[in-house]
């Protein structure tokens, strides 16, 4: 059996890093540990379209706000919120605490 990650990425830009972070997670996850990435879905006014994030698993926000909305919009789903650069302080941290979502800046605490 597989399991499958849903991973969306919500920043508007440096989707180049999306195919290198693809790479490493093949390399580093289990064999039987689908890892997907995703870009999320922007509305006309050019805000992430809540609806893009259900399933996931995890979210990147890069520099996007990701506080009670978006984590509730993901659903029951996600596991962690993770930022792969410095600069998460638009991860809302209590929020995460509160809903019970791991909120981390490295990738080694996705254990499946």
């Amino acid at each position: 059996m597989v399991l499958k990650i849903d991973i969306v990425w919500m920043g508007k830009g440096w989707h180049s890093l999306i195919p290198i972070f693809s790479e490493k997670l093949k390399k580093e996850l289990p064999s039987h540990v689908a890892a997907t990435i995703r870009v999320a879905r922007r509305t006309p006014h050019d805000e992430i379209d809540p609806s893009s994030l259900n399933g996931a698993s995890m979210l990147i926000p890069t520099m996007e706000k990701c506080g009670p909305d978006e984590l509730r919009a993901a659903g029951s789903n996600l596991k962690l919120v993770y930022q792969p650069a410095a600069g998460h302080e638009n991860i809302d941290s209590q929020a995460c605490k509160e809903l019970g979502k791991l909120c981390s800046v490295s990738i080694h605490v996705i254990s499946y």
